[in-house]
């Protein structure tokens, strides 16, 4: 008996293969959008901002905090020895004239109990510098921490943490401490070899310490760092970007799978190597992602093919014909790394919702829609002069059919 298949071209990637009664879904796609229903439509324009007036001594862009001058918004952006300054509302770059002895690896903005606000930069070998002047038309001016020494830091209620190397501290900001002059405390520290900060988040009331042999959560009671599992094999990109994202919980990349921790417990694959569908070349390791509270935007460098593949994704819904954590859907790629993705809101008095994300050691951005349906606004751009591709699955028979 004649059987017909009906192709469905929308919806999430990786759900490949028809069973009896399902339509044939998409594969994978490049370039365009598959997030709605009913259509199919051109992925949204990246818009390149360039970094290179700034100078220094360049490493991809891989962190970033807002401070308001003169009731204008800026970014910094930590991309080398030098950071850069962008004025949200236009994305113009200015040089705010600070150079470091080393990389960022960590920027943070902090506001103490006496409403002191500071942007502070954090190296892996030398002392912290925070700005002391803020000087939109001209140079910051930046001042040295006395004597500490912070890779990565975060936010965590009226405390920041704060971890160098197999070492964690905090310090509390909710009087008139700042981070110029503030003294550390010691938290935890763990023993074993190769233990490098990548990253830090909370799950709920819980720190996680992200390091390049795996996590490891604070013990509130004995004040100890435990790890989660045993250590696997030293990587730089293991735990690095890890955040906690509103409604789904805390994503922890490692170097060949994306984990997912949520009160405590852990799940291994979240990402798209989660799908046994996934036939495709989208593998390789998160570098980068943001949430906004419906869609978040996830960087994928596969490092055989040398590429970053720009993955929209949320939570699964019903209608999404799979049994994974998360939906992808690919809006583009492109050979240049990102390491770092920012949801800025209308941040700067911007009219739509936008995206900034790293591209090497410069950056771009995305305009997206006021709404759920990101193409109906009239501010929305989609990508033009790029490759735009969709693949869809393969016919498969039935077991026992023809």
């Amino acid at each position: 008996m004649a059987e017909y298949a009906i192709w469905q071209t929308w919806g999430p990637m990786f759900t490949a293969h028809r069973y009896r009664g399902q339509p044939l879904g998409i594969s994978y796609t490049d370039g365009v959008d598959t997030r709605f229903n009913d259509i199919m439509v051109p992925g949204p324009k990246f818009t390149a901002i360039d970094l290179s007036g700034v100078g220094g001594t360049t490493a991809n862009l891989n962190s970033s905090a807002f401070k308001d001058i003169s009731s204008v918004t800026y970014l910094y952006v930590g991309r080398g020895t030098d950071p850069a300054r962008i004025k949200i509302s236009d994305m113009s770059v200015t040089d705010p004239g600070i150079s470091l002895t080393e990389r960022v690896t960590d920027v943070l903005f902090t506001k103490n109990g006496s409403g002191v606000e500071e942007i502070t930069f954090f190296m892996a070998g030398d002392e912290y510098r925070v700005i002391t002047t803020f000087n939109a038309a001209g140079s910051d001016t930046v001042t040295a921490h006395a004597s500490q020494i912070i890779r990565i830091a975060g936010l965590a209620g009226s405390l920041v943490a704060g971890f160098s190397e197999e070492a964690a501290y905090s310090i509390d900001l909710s009087g008139s401490a700042e981070m110029e002059t503030g003294t550390w405390v010691g938290r935890a520290i763990i023993n074993g070899d190769d233990c490098t900060p990548t990253g830090f988040a909370t799950d709920g009331i819980t720190w996680v310490w992200a390091m390049c042999r795996g996590p490891a959560i604070l013990n509130p009671v004995r004040n100890t760092f435990e790890l989660v599992f045993d250590r696997v094999s030293n990587s730089t990109r293991n735990g690095a970007q890890t955040k906690s994202l509103a409604t789904i919980g805390t994503l922890i990349p490692m170097d060949r799978v994306l984990m997912h921790l949520q009160d405590g417990h852990l799940s291994v694959h979240a990402g798209p190597e989660a799908f046994p569908e996934n036939d495709g070349t989208i593998l390789g390791t998160v570098t980068a992602f943001d949430f906004d509270g419906d869609w978040g935007l996830m960087a994928l460098y596969n490092e055989e093919a040398d590429k970053t593949y720009l993955l929209a994704f949320r939570p699964r819904q019903p209608e999404d014909n799979h049994g994974e954590l998360l939906s992808y859907y690919c809006l583009g790629t492109q050979t240049e790394e990102c390491e770092h993705i920012l949801y800025m809101a209308k941040k700067g008095g911007r009219t739509n919702p936008t995206w900034l994300l790293g591209k090497d050691s410069n950056a771009q951005y995305l305009t997206a829609g006021r709404d759920q349906q990101w193409y109906t606004d009239a501010n929305y751009e989609f990508a033009t002069n790029v490759t735009q591709s969709a693949y869809m699955t393969e016919l498969r028979a039935m077991p026992g059919e023809d």
